[in-house]
């Protein structure tokens, strides 16, 4: 819901500041994506850097979750 908010309309957070919040949020999950979070740790760092990166991981691993049940 955060991210899909834009109460303020121009302002926007970086993209590191973005991957920063959702690695917190997704830390907090109760170990749900700790499988995924080490391996977007082991990812370049370059790319750890940019927000469409991080969401196509995390979606991916979604996805996973949601077929295994």
């Amino acid at each position: 819901m955060f991210l899909m908010a834009n109460p303020d309309g121009d302002r926007k957070l970086s993209d590191v500041n973005l991957i920063s919040y959702g690695s917190i949020t997704l830390a907090k999950c109760g170990g749900l994506y700790t499988k995924a979070m080490e391996q977007w740790q082991a990812t370049p760092a370059p790319d750890k850097k940019v927000w469409a990166n991080f969401r196509k991981h995390y979606i991916t691993e979604y996805e996973k979750l949601l077929a295994e049940g």
